[in-house]
């Protein structure tokens, strides 16, 4: 049984990773940052006697080579999130940092692959940009006044694994995923969801074009990535793309009178850019005003057989997901 060591055990993409591998026969060890949680953890998980747990920090070099200590492959998905600040320059050493650390214990190990989880804002191009078809071979310019410090982190941790790696014996592929939306198996808003949320609350749509990629696609994904024909390969994962508005439009429809709230109109962009201020989730966003572009996933497909669902799909479980949770 080969086993598998995912970083960042607690997010909310690591844990539908998890889970998929330990349904498809895997080993997994976890990293999390505090051990306290592991019982809630693996509860959450099933408690499967095929899970562990191991102490680890993206800003803790000595903890890594314990975590890699036996493992087959890595998985790596940590990587901090903006918060409160995507601004914040920190958010870019953090990531670069940890993803250096983890690759430099995966390669002293002897791991033949990591799979790491990266973004497409490492694959951004200039808002100007209005083809509907860019791929994995489009790199972000660091220059991009769009990109703000955690779209750099990410831009940055993932140039850094491919030199890391260059003439060793490890391999890399890179997930490149956009706003990741979908069921948290916890129920709770997380990352993305929470925007989801408050349009359920009644917030009109921001006017912004998404690129959607649902949790559980790229949990598979990320499995069928460990394949030998993965390696040394950047993958685009997002299922396809859709304005906010249209997303309210289908939690409307879908979610009947539990939707009674959501208001199918948009806020203007120079009221989005205030609010924003005062409101953390849609921070993220602003960068993102007068987008067109969109990415395309027919690489993964081709290669690895990728099945994506419709985005609309995505964004309905996600309202279902979300207002379970809060009814529980």
């Amino acid at each position: 049984m080969e086993k598998i060591l995912v970083t960042g055990g607690t997010g909310y993409l690591a844990q539908w990773i998890i889970q998929t591998l330990l349904q498809k026969d895997y080993f997994v060890r976890t990293t999390i940052r505090n051990l306290k949680k592991s019982d809630e953890l693996a509860a959450l998980l099933g408690n499967s006697s095929h899970l562990e747990f191991v102490h680890a920090d993206l800003t803790e070099k000595d903890c890594w080579l314990n975590a890699v200590s036996g493992i087959d492959k890595v998985i790596h998905v940590a990587s901090p999130l903006g918060g409160d600040n995507p601004n914040d320059n920190a958010i870019i050493d953090i990531a670069v940092q940890g993803t250096t650390y983890v690759l430099e214990a995966a390669i002293k190990e002897g791991i033949s692959h990591v799979v790491m989880t990266s973004s497409l804002a490492a694959s951004t191009p200039m808002k100007s940009e209005k083809r509907q078809d860019l791929d994995e071979s489009l790199w972000s310019n660091q220059d991009n006044p769009d990109l703000n410090a955690y779209r750099l982190s990410k831009l940055f941790a993932e140039e850094a694994a491919w030199k890391l790696i260059k003439g060793t014996a490890t391999e890399l592929t890179t997930i490149l995923p956009g706003a990741i939306f979908g069921p948290s198996l916890s129920g709770a808003p997380q990352s993305s969801t929470a925007l989801i949320q408050q349009i359920i609350n009644g917030s009109p749509a921001p006017k912004i074009l998404l690129e959607v990629s649902d949790v559980r696609d790229l949990a598979e994904l990320h499995f069928l990535a460990l394949e030998e024909k993965a390696k040394g390969q950047r993958y685009v994962a997002v299922n396809g793309g859709m304005t906010f508005l249209e997303a309210a439009k289908v939690l409307k429809d879908g979610l009947g009178t539990k939707g009674q709230k959501i208001k199918t109109f948009e806020i203007p962009n120079f009221i989005l850019k205030p609010v924003a201020k005062i409101v953390p989730p849609l921070r993220s966003l602003i960068p993102m005003i007068g987008r067109t572009y969109l990415h395309t996933s027919q690489k993964a497909v081709t290669d690895l057989g990728w099945k994506p669902r419709p985005s609309e799909e995505t964004i309905l479980d996600t309202g279902l997901s979300l207002i379970n949770h809060k009814a529980n």
